[in-house]
């Protein structure tokens, strides 16, 4: 494809080496060092070439690949697919996933993820499925309660056929109650208060279109809450679902499921059974990993391949550095009927990008 921003990132390494495809699909890459790459494509296209589309496939806004590579000497020929990208309807807009340190503690109740309309239609809210898909990303080996060795958890981990979820939300609302017209966002807050009281840095969730609550919360009135299904590991102190996860995570929104017609299990050492979320219902994934100098922090890079299977995902951002007050957003890539276009190839580390200031409820 010609006209493709071509990115190839040495494993360990901050280094990118960027190129862009030409007339023949082609863009080489001179004087890398040998070793494992993470190599990613992405072809947007331009407002022009999205108006010459046919009525059928008017939602497509690009298309991007990734890829996993071994370079050697003298060189690697890569033949990179690349995927339709289409722009959805609710789909995951911003996540703030940090504990940052503040004074003496750990703060990790200010976490939120972002909701936002892509599409032309109004949408309904009530119902959804905000969650955690599977936690198997990372070879524990047999060390610790819950988490086990790449061998065991791959079938899992890689299930096309759905996302095994340890930590579960469902949004209120009979079916009507909550709409989400286009180009609207909302916001589902672990604790929805004004956490820049604490630190100016926090954001301020006072707002927040539906919260968690635990057993242990103050429970703000003005905000639904939402019901937590299940909850394995993200819970702090009782104060509900925490959208962390340090090595990296998956996080979807689906539609309304009958959860007693999925799959359930209790898998190992867990507390509570899973259920599986079908992929038929899932409407959208973020993903992520560690940062390269994370990964030094926490002893290497021990992530199980794949790490989510590629119906769901392509390649997770290298987004988490620790405990900052930075987000992660959906890259917009102009708009449509005066409303932000947000990307969306199902390729986290090109359809999002780190940003340093927190704009819960609002899509810049």
């Amino acid at each position: 494809m010609p006209g493709a921003d071509v990115r190839a990132q040495r494993r360990y390494s901050q280094d990118i080496a960027a190129g862009t495809t030409d007339s023949a699909g082609v863009v080489a890459f001179r004087d890398l060092l040998t070793g494992v790459y993470d190599l990613s494509a992405l072809r947007v296209l331009t407002p022009e070439e999205r108006g010459l589309l046919p009525s059928g496939l008017a939602d497509v806004t690009g298309f991007a690949g990734a890829a996993t590579v071994q370079l050697g000497a003298p060189q690697t020929p890569v033949m990179l697919p690349l995927f339709t990208g289409r722009r959805g309807g609710v789909v995951i807009s911003e996540v703030y996933f940090s504990a940052p340190q503040i004074g003496d503690n750990i703060y990790s109740t200010a976490t939120y993820i972002e909701l936002y309309n892509n599409g032309d239609t109004t949408l309904y809210l009530d119902g959804k499925l905000v969650g955690a898909g599977p936690y198997w990303f990372w070879d524990f080996g047999d060390t610790q309660k819950g988490f086990f060795p790449c061998s065991l958890t791959t079938q899992w981990q890689n299930d096309p056929d759905g996302l095994w979820s340890p930590d579960l939300l469902r949004l209120p609302g009979g079916g009507r109650d909550y709409p989400l017209a286009p180009g609207e966002a909302a916001v589902i807050a672990t604790d929805a208060v004004d956490h820049s009281a604490i630190d100016p840095r926090l954001p301020n969730l006072a707002s927040a279109s539906f919260e968690s609550v635990g057993s242990a919360d103050v429970d703000n009135p003005s905000v639904p809450n939402a019901a937590i299904i299940v909850q394995e590991f993200s819970s702090f102190l009782g104060r509900g679902v925490t959208f962390i996860s340090p090595l990296g995570g998956i996080f979807f929104v689906a539609d309304t499921v009958d959860l007693t017609a999925v799959p359930w299990m209790r898998p190992g050492s867990y507390n509570n059974q899973i259920p599986q979320i079908p992929r038929a219902r899932v409407l959208d994934v973020f993903t992520y990993k560690a940062t390269p100098e994370q990964l030094v922090s926490v002893g290497g890079d021990r992530y199980c391949q794949p790490f989510i299977n590629e119906a769901f995902e392509r390649e997770p951002g290298r987004f988490f550095d620790g405990h900052g007050f930075y987000g992660i957003a959906r890259r917009k890539i102009g708009t449509a009927n005066g409303r932000p276009l947000l990307l969306r190839t199902k390729t986290s580390s090109r359809d999002f990008e780190r940003v340093d200031s927190l704009t819960p409820g609002w899509v810049r």
